[in-house]
């Protein structure tokens, strides 16, 4: 029976570091191949855009010049490769989390929740000693010890436990159980959608969300017992790589299942090398005597993993601090591990009023921000208030209108249902004061009217979409 002795006996418990050795070196080509992927977008794009759609209580972060941004990349490849090989590791690593962390939160038009975990991956890799095993570090000190506590390994566990779990909770929800938005990805997906298919069925679409929502629940359980965790991989195989070839959703799916290895036992990679290389399996040598205490572990690390475990079993609840459909009016819906919850369709105009004349245009949005935040800002309809105020004071600075309003006309079609006014157009949003904590009350209520996918439904998602007015 576990009690906390034995608990932080087998979290202090010296094992093998070939695990969490493997990991930094799967890390860093994981992070150098999604740098090389974000690069062109951050330095070309990005850079240009004259309005941010930066995070809440970050909005002091600005973004460097595109030369400034080239650079950063490029030394942010260079600490990958450090990372990989295992030399400077803990100053390399450190780099690579402020560096990608700046990156993620300049703008969230370009969030995924893949690129929040790195974040949460490289901040808990500083405390690892990952480097002690098929490293550089290694290499120049044989008397290295090839030992690391288990909890190193285990907060890495717990963390992607974390994402699976909330993965699952999140699908919990009226369309998700009622196989939206499935039915219309299947009719999407289909070589010819004008008919009914095996896909696009009843049981098919069933199938597809329940199990999805199954294997979110239970793959972290499967994978932390030992029983059960071979038998996980034939899921998590079958799962990951379909989304891999079904949804464009970038490296998450490769990531997800490369790390599955930190599950396994701590010395496996190490046996593998061993009989690769014939050479004589090395044991590791069993601790003498229980410890109460994480020995060799500051108390000051251990507050700060605590803190940040806490934070993450509670953030993700924080949608529920607002009223509503989440996917609907986007508040705490970031940082929440909802993913592929959703299929929606926009509608967006904004307007230009001077006080006393009305409404004299629309708005040419290119000028302030490019495509991608354009069709990413539509997931956050609280940022058209921050947009609305940047715009009312960029016509002040450049023209005699002085407190211009702004206006936005924002109609959304969610999960098949019929287009529904998401955003008061009434309101002058640039007057409009705008607060980090408090919901956005000019976000109109969500009607949970029926839903209907069929070929006429999709031919007016095509052509809603070439309406969008940017």
């Amino acid at each position: 029976m576990l009690n906390r002795a034995n608990i932080f006996s087998l979290l202090s418990k010296q094992v093998s570091a070939s695990s969490i050795g493997l990991f930094r070196i799967f890390i860093g080509i994981m992070i150098f191949w999604q740098l090389a992927r974000i690069e062109p977008y951050i330095v070309k794009e990005l850079t240009r855009s004259k309005f941010f759609l930066t995070y809440d209580f970050f909005h002091w972060i600005k973004i460097l010049s595109r030369e400034s941004m080239a650079y950063l990349f490029f030394f942010l490849k260079i600490a990958c490769l450090l990372v990989s090989i295992g030399i400077f590791y803990r100053l390399a690593i450190t780099i690579l989390f402020i560096g990608w962390s700046y990156i993620f939160l300049l703008d969230s038009g370009h969030y995924n929740n893949h690129y929040y975990l790195y974040c949460i991956i490289l901040f808990l890799m500083i405390f690892l000693d990952a480097d002690r095993w098929f490293s550089i570090r290694k290499v120049w000190n044989r008397t290295l010890k090839g030992t690391a506590p288990f909890w190193q390994i285990f907060i890495i566990r717990f963390q992607l436990f974390i994402v699976y779990f909330y993965g699952g909770l999140a699908k919990l929800e009226y369309d998700w159980l009622h196989a939206y938005p499935m039915r219309i990805w299947m009719y999407i997906n289909q070589d010819n959608p004008s008919k009914e298919s095996l896909l696009t069925s009843d049981i098919s679409t069933y199938f597809l969300s329940w199990s999805g929502l199954i294997f979110d629940l239970s793959i972290g359980f499967l994978l932390l017992f030992k029983k059960t965790r071979y038998w996980a991989l034939i899921p998590l195989a079958l799962f990951h790589v379909s989304n891999h070839f079904l949804w464009n959703i970038g490296t998450f799916p490769w990531f997800m299942l490369g790390a599955t290895f930190i599950f396994f036992d701590p010395d496996l990679p190490h046996r593998l090398v061993s009989i690769i290389w014939k050479k004589k399996k090395s044991k590791d040598k069993p601790i003498k005597k229980t410890s109460k205490k994480l020995t060799g572990t500051p108390k000051w690390v251990i507050a700060v993993l605590i803190v940040h475990f806490s934070l993450q079993l509670l953030i993700p609840f924080r949608q529920f601090l607002y009223k509503g459909n989440t996917s609907w009016h986007g508040q705490g819906q970031y940082f929440a591990w909802r993913m592929m919850l959703v299929d929606r369709a926009d509608a967006i105009k904004v307007k230009l009023g001077i006080p006393g004349k009305g409404i004299v245009g629309q708005v040419e949005l290119p000028q302030y921000i490019n495509v991608n935040q354009f069709l990413r800002m539509p997931r956050q309809p609280k940022t058209f208030n921050r947009l609305a105020k940047f715009i009312s004071e960029e016509v002040e600075k450049n023209s005699e209108i002085k407190k211009a309003e702004v206006y936005v006309v924002l109609w959304r079609q969610l999960n098949g249902r019929p287009y529904q006014l998401l955003i008061d157009s009434t309101i002058n949003l640039a007057d409009y004061p705008y607060s980090n904590f408090k919901p956005a009350k000019f976000i109109l209520p969500f009607k949970n009217t029926a839903q209907k996918i069929d070929i006429n439904t999709l031919e007016e998602y095509e052509r809603n979409a070439m309406k969008l007015k940017y």
